[in-house]
């Protein structure tokens, strides 16, 4: 399995408030959602008015193809020309087969190890 994530930096110069980068944001965000169907969300810098930091994130079985949809995904959000960019950074990460397994499963095993008749309240629990 293959994890392709991106980080893009903007500045937003024509913006005075934000609500107005919220917008500008959002066009971004949904647009390369709809398109691309990726993980794509606002992640840092979200009370500056003037900057914005994306970040997109594709999963795969070949890091070929993850990392050539994040570059489209990346290059389609610059394109759009809604803001400046200041940085561009993007990785391609390989998960092995047992990637965490050992751990998962014994956490797993541990928190259920006796049955439970009340599914309802580890689903809530979930949700909290």
């Amino acid at each position: 399995m293959f994890v392709a994530v991106g980080r893009l930096s903007f500045h937003l110069a024509g913006v005075s408030s934000l609500k107005g980068k919220r917008s500008v944001v959002r066009k971004m965000v949904e647009k390369a959602r709809a398109r691309f169907n990726v993980a794509i969300a606002e992640v840092d810098d979200n009370d500056e008015h003037r900057k914005a930091v994306i970040g997109v994130g594709v999963i795969g079985n070949s890091s070929n193809h993850v990392d050539a949809t994040l570059s489209k995904v990346c290059s389609f959000i610059i394109r759009m020309g809604l803001a400046e960019v200041v940085s561009h950074q993007t990785e391609v990460i390989s998960l092995g087969d047992n990637f965490g397994e050992d751990r998962f499963f014994s956490a797993l095993n541990e928190k259920y190890s006796e049955p439970d008749d009340d599914v309802d309240d580890d689903i809530e629990d979930w949700d909290e």
